[in-house]
C-alpha cells in the first residue's frame, strides 16, 4: 500500500509538473471587501498567501515594517506569515478586497475556513497547511500586479460570494481558478517584475489630484527617468501612455462628480482638470459610452 501511494504521488507531482499547474493543493480560506475610516492593525504573523487589490480611496499599508501605498487600481501579492497594518488617508472611505489562500493544504486535514492572524490562533503552525513557492516570486515578494479581465473577474468573484459554508471542493477550485490566472499574470509582467516606485509615485499623484498640471516632461523630471523609458513602462504595466492615464483619471473623478453631486456638466469637467466643455463631453463619451448628461441622468434612476 505505501508502495502504491509513493508511485501515485509521484505521478501526480510528474503531472502537474508537465501540465504546469501551480499550487495543486491550494484551497482559499477567506475573502471579502473591507472599508475602513482609520487604522486596522497591526496585525501578524497571518498565514496565509494574500491578494490585496485597493478598489476606492487612498492611504497605504505596513507590512513587514515596510509601507506600501493603496490606491485605485493595485494589486498586491502579500507573502506568508506577514504582519500588516492598514492606514486609510484623505476624507473618503478606504475600500479594499483580498483574497487569503493557503499554498499547500493537506487533503487528509479538516478544512476549517478560518485564517490564523497570529500565533494565538488554534490553526497557527499547524502541518496541514503550509507555503509553497511560486514561480518567478519569492517567498518575501511585493509587487504591483497588472491586472486582466480573468484575473479581476476570478478574485473579485470570489471576495463577493464568499460565504463560510462553501465545501472544500469550492474553495479549492476558486484557488486552482485564481491561482491559474495569477500566474498568466506574472508571466505577462516579465515573471513578477514590480512596478517601479518612481512611476506608482506619478500614479498616486495624479490619483489624488487627477487636475493637477501634468506633462511626460515633468513626469519625466520627478521620476528621473527618460522619456523612452518613462512612456514604456506605463505602457507595460498600464497598457497606455503617461498623458492617457491622467485622461483616464479625470474621467473619473469627473464620473464621481456626477453621481455624487449637483455640479453642473461643465464644472465637473472643470474640477477635473477638463475646462473645455466640448472636449470633456467628447472624451467622457469615448470613455464612457455615453454622454456625461446620459451618464447622470442613468446612474440616478
Amino acid at each position: 500500500m505505501e508502495w502504491n501511494i509513493s508511485i501515485c504521488n509521484f505521478v501526480s507531482r510528474d503531472y502537474n509538473r508537465r501540465m504546469n499547474i501551480v499550487w495543486p493543493h491550494a484551497a482559499v480560506l477567506h475573502a471579502n471587501y473591507a472599508s475602513l475610516t482609520e487604522q486596522l492593525g497591526p496585525h501578524g504573523p497571518v498565514e496565509s498567501r494574500m491578494l490585496l487589490w485597493c478598489k476606492r480611496g487612498h492611504g497605504y499599508a505596513v507590512v513587514n515594517d515596510k509601507k506600501y501605498a493603496l490606491t485605485e487600481g493595485l494589486f498586491y501579492f502579500l507573502p506568508w506569515r506577514r504582519t500588516i497594518t492598514y492606514v486609510p488617508e484623505g476624507r473618503r472611505p478606504l475600500l479594499l478586497g483580498g483574497v487569503h489562500i493557503i499554498p499547500d493544504h493537506a487533503h487528509n486535514a479538516p478544512l476549517v475556513l478560518e485564517i490564523a492572524h497570529d500565533r494565538r490562533h488554534r490553526l497557527f503552525g499547524v502541518s496541514s497547511r503550509v507555503d509553497a513557492v511560486f514561480p518567478g516570486v519569492d517567498n518575501v515578494f511585493f509587487g504591483t500586479l497588472v491586472p486582466h479581465p480573468a484575473f479581476t473577474h476570478a478574485i473579485e468573484y470570489t471576495a463577493s460570494c464568499w460565504r463560510r459554508d462553501l465545501d472544500a471542493v469550492h474553495v479549492r477550485s476558486l484557488a486552482r481558478i485564481i491561482v491559474r490566472e495569477l500566474l498568466q499574470v506574472m508571466r505577462n509582467t516579465g515573471g513578477g517584475e514590480v512596478l517601479p516606485k518612481a512611476i506608482m509615485s506619478i500614479c498616486e499623484q495624479v490619483k489624488r489630484d487627477p487636475a493637477g498640471d501634468y506633462s511626460v516632461d515633468g513626469f519625466c523630471e520627478t521620476s528621473g527617468m527618460s522619456r523612452s523609458t518613462l512612456c514604456r513602462l506605463f505602457k507595460k504595466h498600464y497598457g497606455m501612455s503617461p498623458m492617457e492615464f491622467v485622461i483616464r483619471e479625470r474621467i473619473e473623478r469627473a464620473a464621481v462628480l456626477l453621481t455624487t453631486t449637483s455640479l453642473p456638466i461643465a464644472d465637473a469637467g472643470e474640477e477635473s482638470g477638463i475646462a473645455d466643455q466640448y472636449y470633456f463631453s467628447k472624451l467622457f463619451k469615448r470613455m464612457k459610452g455615453m454622454t456625461p448628461r446620459a451618464y447622470r441622468e442613468t446612474m440616478h434612476m
